[in-house]
């Protein structure tokens, strides 16, 4: 199967050390061209799991705000 990761080290190992100079290259949107965005569910996730999350994300947050509060951060 031809996914994003395939296609990435495609790109990487095969088609770019091997364009001439001063080229163009077009890319679609084709789905194996695109890494999605992470998704994340915030509403399923309790609090420690938000904390953990905004903090890894380098989001800030306080630690007396309740678990509404940091998801409404997380689905900025």
């Amino acid at each position: 199967m031809f996914n994003a990761e395939h296609f990435s080290e495609w790109w990487q190992t095969q088609l770019v050390p091997n364009l001439p100079p001063k080229c163009v290259i077009i890319v679609d949107r084709a789905t194996c061209h695109t890494v999605p965005e992470e998704q994340i569910a915030a509403s399923a996730m309790r609090k420690p799991e938000l904390q953990e999350w905004l903090s890894a994300n380098r989001i800030r947050w306080e630690k007396h705000w309740l678990r509404a509060r940091l998801r409404e951060e997380a689905e900025k």
